[in-house]
C-alpha cells in the first residue's frame, strides 16, 4: 500500500509537467520598450542608495541618466514585473526596462540571462531581492551569494544597490 501511495504522489507531482511537456523555467522575463540593444553614446557610473516605501523620482531620473537612457535591467529573486511601468511611464527616458526573476540557480548560467545582463546600461536590485539574496532567498539557491552571476559585461553599467 505504501508503494501505491508513493507512486500516486510522484504521479500527482509530475502530472503538470507531463501535460505541459515542459520543465519549469529557471527564470521569468519581462520587457517594456525596445527589445533591440540600446547603445547610448555615454553612460556613467553611479551608486543609487534608496529604501523604504517611497521611490524618489529625482533620484530615479538621475539613475536613468547615468544609464544613458539605455536598457535598465531589474534583477530579482522574488516578485514580478512591478518596475516595468514605473520606470517606463513615471520616470521615462529609458530605451527599455527588462526584469529577470531568478527561480533557481541554473538561471545564473543561462546564456540568454548573461546576454541581457551584458547589454544592460543600468542594473537595479529591488529591496526584496537584496533581502532574499542576503538571507538565502527562502531556499532559492539562485539567491545565495555563493551562486554569482558571471559573464562579461561589455560596457560601463550604472550600478544600483538598494538598501533599507
Amino acid at each position: 500500500m505504501k508503494d501505491v501511495i508513493r507512486y500516486l504522489r510522484v504521479l500527482l507531482f509530475a502530472l503538470p509537467l507531463l501535460v505541459s511537456g515542459a520543465e519549469p523555467a529557471s527564470y521569468e522575463y519581462w520587457i517594456t520598450g525596445n527589445s533591440a540593444d540600446a547603445q547610448p553614446a555615454r553612460t556613467r557610473a553611479g551608486l543609487f542608495l534608496t529604501g523604504g516605501v517611497v521611490d524618489v523620482l529625482p533620484a530615479w531620473k538621475w539613475f536613468v541618466s547615468c544609464a544613458g537612457g539605455g536598457d535598465v535591467v531589474v534583477l530579482r529573486a522574488s516578485g514580478g514585473d512591478g518596475y516595468q511601468g514605473f520606470v517606463s511611464e513615471k520616470i521615462g527616458g529609458a530605451d527599455s526596462v527588462e526584469t529577470i526573476r531568478f527561480n533557481d540557480a541554473s538561471a545564473a548560467r543561462d546564456p540568454r540571462v548573461l546576454e541581457i545582463i551584458a547589454h544592460a546600461d543600468g542594473i537595479f536590485l529591488p529591496v526584496g531581492t537584496r533581502k532574499s539574496t542576503c538571507h538565502g532567498g527562502k531556499g532559492r539557491p539562485s539567491a545565495r551569494p555563493s551562486t554569482p552571476i558571471s559573464g562579461p559585461v561589455s560596457r560601463s553599467v550604472a550600478p544600483v544597490w538598494v538598501s533599507r
